[in-house]
């Protein structure tokens, strides 16, 4: 039985030839990547009066998302550019007529590929939310004068059974205005209304307000002024009105405890599932494109002079990529739209591609 993390001298020379254009790949497609956000962000330096090192420190906090992305691509062209060398320079056929065979010189690659899908998601968990976050918080305070707006006006949101009408809110001094809450239940309904409350710690105190119970016919079976009342919220209000991350910027724990309070909360969480699930299946793309290369590098690319085989493996790669990342904007826009279920959306560009690379190479 082969003990795939037991490397030997073949396995670290696969290794390291892979790794190099590895980085010079992803390096590369980094810097395309990157044009459109230099655009961008020249544009609003100019018409906002940013500083170019408040540019430069936005470039480098979305660089992260960017490169993410490029992973599985990069893993793709490494892979090729590995396996049409050694084909050229005869290298498979030493191996080959040495008794090393096509499943023993794939090991080290599929580690490789393995690994790779392993740092793309931790580099996805740990570094990205943060980098987001920082670009987030940097624009905002640059363009909205170091703050985010304090003032909200005509919030609804629903707690369980509970549905609250808020007509402003001022986040800096923990204050809302003209409270209405209604409360049902099979045999009764309740309605508060306030002037105005405040929280902290998890708890409303509503001051100057009203209690008005009813029945299950609509009477008015009990009525209550009051100077204040103290309200228990927890931290549902605060996680609505305030979310403070976007799914970009959350890791796996905060995107699902997210995911629960607007579930809860009647919310839709469509968007935040599709994040998710979208964690896990693009690191795995690292692997799917890296079966990609090989099998169009070895289908295509038979000996040193298959100068038509490099080409077509070359475009067959473009175009998969480029076709990956439309099959991947189409089914997530289909299940944001409610058609296809998100766990389908992120994975199948992954089936698809994976499947059709095993079908090839089968065939052939």
């Amino acid at each position: 039985m082969l003990r795939i993390f037991d490397f030997s001298i073949l396995d670290r020379y696969l290794f390291r030839q892979l790794l190099g254009p590895f980085v010079v790949a992803l390096s590369a497609l980094l810097i395309m990547g990157a044009v459109d956000i230099v655009f961008y962000l020249a544009e609003v330096t100019v018409v906002s009066q940013l500083s170019w090192g408040i540019a430069l420190r936005l470039l480098l906090f979305k660089l992260p998302a960017v490169m993410t992305l490029f992973f599985p691509m990069s893993v793709l062209f490494a892979v090729m550019l590995v396996i049409v060398r050694m084909t050229k320079d005869q290298e498979l056929v030493v191996f080959q007529t040495s008794g090393v065979s096509q499943a023993r010189i794939f090991r080290p690659v599929l580690v490789f590929m393995l690994l790779m899908g392993g740092l793309n998601f931790a580099f996805n968990e740990l570094i990205v939310p943060v980098a987001n976050r920082a670009f987030s918080q940097t624009f905002q305070a640059q363009l909205q004068s170091d703050h985010f707006p304090a003032l909200r006006s005509q919030v609804v949101f629903r707690v369980l059974n509970q549905f609250f009408y808020v007509g402003q809110v001022n986040a800096q001094a923990h204050r809302v205005r003209d409270v209405v809450i209604f409360e049902t239940s099979a045999d009764a309904s309740k309605i508060i209304s306030a002037k105005g409350a405040t929280w902290s710690a998890g708890t409303w105190t509503l001051q100057e307000g009203q209690i008005y119970q009813l029945d299950v016919h609509g009477n008015l079976s009990y009525f209550h002024r009051f100077k204040e009342a103290v309200l228990p919220m927890g931290q549902v209000f605060m996680e609505y009105f305030f979310p403070p991350k976007s799914p970009k910027e959350m890791t796996l724990s905060e995107l699902r405890h997210r995911i629960v309070i607007l579930e809860k909360s009647g919310g839709d969480s469509r968007p935040l599932w599709m994040e998710l699930y979208l964690k896990f299946s693009i690191p795995f793309g690292c692997v799917v494109f890296g079966v990609l290369g090989w099998v169009y590098s070895t289908v295509f690319v038979r000996s040193s002079r298959s100068w038509w085989g490099i080409v077509a493996a070359i475009a067959l790669a473009l175009v998969s990529a480029g076709f990956y990342f439309f099959l991947m904007a189409i089914m997530r826009a289909l299940a944001l739209d409610g058609q296809v279920s998100m766990w389908m959306a992120a994975w199948l560009p992954n089936f698809f591609f994976l499947i059709g690379a095993t079908v090839l190479k089968w065939w052939v």
